[in-house]
C-alpha cells in the first residue's frame, strides 16, 4: 500500500546556522538536523515504488507523507463576482514611459458611457449571488477625465444597492494632477480612499510621469496632493520603480511628503510594447532579507507605528499575507481574483480578465451588452495547471503568479516568469522565518494590530 502514499512539496534551507524545512502542503515550517536533511535528499530523488517502510516511518516523523492524495481542490463552478474595474477613460492626460497601457489609451481611446456604467453595475449584482459586499473601481488612463459619470455611477450604484441589498464601496486610481476641491469632497463624501500614482522625488518623477509635452510633472502634482492628504490623510501613494534600489530613497521621500501607506511596485512589461524590463532580483532578495529582520524586530518590540508603515509597503503587504496563511495554515490557489471575483470593463463594454488586459483581444470574455460573458476558463488553479507550480513548495503561497505578467514574459498566462518563481519562493522562505520567531503573544498583537487578518477568508479569492 505504500504507493498510495506521495511525499508533500517540500524545501530544505540554512539560515542563521539551522536547516529549515517547509512543507508546501500543509503550510508548516520546522528546524531539522543535518543528518535528517541528508536523508531527506536521498529519498525524494527515488521513485515512490522504491521507498522502504524505513523510509515511509521517516518521512511520516517529520510530516511530510501525504496520504489524501486523491483530494482535489479545483473547481469549475463560477465564483460570485464582487468587484468590477471601470474604465470610465481611456485616455490620460500623461505620457509616462512605463505605461502598460500604451499612454493610457490601451488601443481604443475614448470615455465610457452613462449606458454602459449601469449596464456594468447591473450585471455586477446579478454575478455576485449571495455576496453582499461588493466594490466598484474607478480607472484610465485618468478617471478624473470622466468625473461626470463616476458621480451618476456612484449614485446608481447606492441606489440599486439599496434596492438589492447590497453594500458598495468605491476606489479610485489617479495622477492627482486633476484633483480639486469638487473631486476630494466627493471621494470624503464616499469614502473613497483614493490611490495616487506618484513616483516620489522629482528627479525620478519628471523622468518617468510626464505631460505630453515630456515635461515633468512634480511640482504641479505635489501641490495636488498636498490638498488632498489635508482632506484625506490616509490617501494610499502608489509608486512604480524602474530602478528597485530606488525603494528606500522613494520610501522616504513619500513619507515625508506626508503619505502614511505608500505601495511600491517594479515596472512590469506590457503587451501593448515590446519594452524588456530587467528586474534586480538579487537586490530584491536581499531586500526581502533586510524588510523581514526588521519585521521580527518590530512585532517583538509591539512597535505599533513601524508595524503600519511596513504592513502598507510592497515587500509588507506580501510578507503580512504569506503570514496570515503559516498562522492559519491556509492554502491560496490564485495569485488574484482575475476573472473570478473581479474583472475589468472597458469603454466599449468589454469584460476583459483585469485591468491589465484592457485593449487586449485575446482576453476578451465577452461584452456587457451580450448575454454570454465566460469566466469558467479562470476557475482552475493555475497550481494545478503548470507542472512546474505542481513541484513548487510555494505554490499555495504565490497561486501561480500574475497573468499580466506571466504572459508577458513567457507568452503563457499559466508560466511564471522564473526570475518571478525565485522572488517568491524567497518571500515564503522569509514568511516562514518570521512566523517560527513568533511567539503566541506575538500572534495575538499582529492580529490585534490587523496586520494580518483575525482568520483568513476561506473563499480564498485573492
Amino acid at each position: 500500500m505504500k504507493n498510495l502514499y506521495q511525499i508533500s512539496t517540500n524545501h530544505v534551507f540554512d539560515y542563521n546556522n539551522h536547516f529549515f524545512l517547509i512543507n508546501g502542503d500543509e503550510l508548516t515550517i520546522q528546524i531539522i538536523g543535518n543528518k535528517e536533511k541528508v536523508r531527506l535528499n536521498s529519498i525524494i530523488k527515488k521513485p515512490n515504488l522504491e521507498i522502504t517502510n524505513d523510509e515511509l516511518s521517516f518521512l511520516d516523523n517529520i510530516k511530510l507523507l501525504k496520504k489524501n492524495i486523491y483530494s482535489n481542490k479545483n473547481t469549475t463552478s463560477i465564483s460570485p463576482l464582487t468587484h468590477i474595474t471601470l474604465f470610465v477613460a481611456q485616455t490620460c492626460n500623461l505620457k509616462c514611459t512605463y505605461c502598460y497601457g500604451n499612454e493610457g489609451e490601451y488601443g481604443n481611446a475614448g470615455f465610457m458611457n452613462y449606458e454602459t456604467a449601469i449596464k456594468s453595475v447591473d450585471w455586477l449584482i446579478k454575478e455576485s449571488k449571495n455576496k453582499k459586499e461588493l466594490g466598484i473601481s474607478f480607472f484610465g488612463g485618468e478617471p478624473l477625465l470622466n468625473f461626470k459619470l463616476i458621480k451618476k455611477v456612484a449614485n446608481y450604484a447606492l441606489q440599486q444597492g439599496e434596492k438589492f441589498e447590497k453594500k458598495f464601496e468605491f476606489g479610485i486610481t489617479t495622477n492627482g494632477l486633476l484633483l480639486n476641491d469638487e473631486n476630494i469632497a466627493f471621494m470624503k463624501k464616499y469614502k473613497i480612499i483614493p490611490v495616487v500614482s506618484f513616483d516620489g522625488p522629482k528627479k525620478i518623477q519628471d523622468k518617468y510621469r510626464v505631460f505630453k509635452n515630456g515635461n515633468g510633472t512634480y511640482d504641479f502634482a505635489l501641490k495636488k496632493l498636498k490638498k488632498l492628504l489635508e482632506a484625506i490623510p490616509d490617501s494610499i501613494c502608489r509608486a512604480t520603480l524602474m530602478d528597485i534600489k530606488d525603494y528606500s530613497y522613494v520610501e522616504k521621500h513619500l513619507n515625508e511628503i506626508g503619505f502614511k501607506f505608500v505601495q511600491l511596485t517594479v515596472a512590469t512589461p506590457a503587451l501593448f510594447t515590446e519594452k524588456v524590463l530587467h528586474r534586480d532580483i538579487p537586490y530584491i532578495l536581499n531586500y526581502i532579507k533586510e524588510t523581514s529582520n526588521i519585521l521580527i524586530e518590530t512585532i517583538k518590540k509591539h512597535n505599533d507605528k513601524n508595524l503600519k508603515k511596513i504592513k502598507y509597503s510592497g515587500l509588507g503587504w506580501h510578507l503580512s499575507r504569506m503570514l496570515e496563511q503559516f498562522v492559519y495554515r491556509q492554502k491560496r490557489y490564485f495569485a488574484c481574483g482575475a476573472g473570478r471575483s473581479g474583472v475589468a470593463i472597458s469603454t466599449d463594454g468589454n469584460v476583459q480578465l483585469c485591468h491589465r488586459f484592457v485593449g487586449i483581444s485575446d482576453f476578451i470574455l465577452g461584452n456587457i451588452y451580450q448575454k454570454n460573458i465566460f469566466r469558467s476558463e479562470y476557475q482552475v488553479s493555475p497550481t494545478k495547471v503548470n507542472i512546474d507550480c505542481k513541484s513548487c513548495f510555494a505554490k499555495y503561497f504565490c497561486g501561480g503568479g500574475c497573468y499580466h505578467d506571466n504572459i508577458c514574459i513567457n507568452g503563457d498566462i499559466y508560466l511564471p516568469a522564473k526570475d518571478m518563481c525565485l522572488f517568491m519562493q524567497n518571500l515564503t522562505q522569509y514568511a516562514g522565518i518570521i512566523f517560527y520567531e513568533l511567539d503566541n503573544s506575538d500572534i495575538e498583537y499582529i492580529i490585534q494590530k490587523k496586520f494580518i487578518n483575525k482568520q483568513i477568508c476561506l473563499l480564498d479569492i485573492f
